[in-house]
């Protein structure tokens, strides 16, 4: 979506090649993160965005599918949550959990932060670590 260009969940910082030392030899790593968004604009998640047919298939069947796949090849994901879709369907983010998966907090409506007021994407954040904490039992790292 051209709103999400140049946003991130994360705080990535960049290291250089010879600087980093995988284990066993290995010489890449991958950074899976699945989106669990879906807010059609910039102001995050509305009543219509819920009520799309598409969204309740990604919740169940394109989740599972992702989870099968997930699980078939041994790879472990981050899945960017605005607290709303926590809150609302905490069921789903115990499956994701089951699965040794990563929930990472995506604003508190799945929101863009630079259409936030100032000060205003703290008190968010502060709200999704919240309800993201009381719903998966630990604060999200992400």
């Amino acid at each position: 979506m051209p709103w999400k260009d140049n946003y991130t969940t994360s705080d990535e910082i960049g290291i250089r090649d010879g600087d980093v030392i995988w284990p066993d030899g290995q010489q890449m790593a991958l950074g899976l993160t699945v989106n669990l968004n879906p807010a059609a604009t910039a102001k995050g998640i509305a009543a219509k965005d819920l009520a799309y047919p598409t969204w309740h298939f990604a919740l169940n069947e394109g989740l599972d599918a992702f989870l099968a796949l997930f699980a078939e090849l041994g790879l472990r994901a981050t899945f960017a949550t605005p607290a709303l879709v926590a809150e609302a369907y905490p069921d789903v983010i115990a499956r994701i959990l089951d699965q040794g998966h990563e929930i990472a907090a995506q604003g508190l409506l799945g929101e863009d932060p630079a259409a936030l007021a100032p000060g205003q994407e703290a008190a968010h954040m502060e709200r999704a670590t919240e309800v993201l904490t009381r719903v998966t039992g630990t604060a999200p790292k992400g």
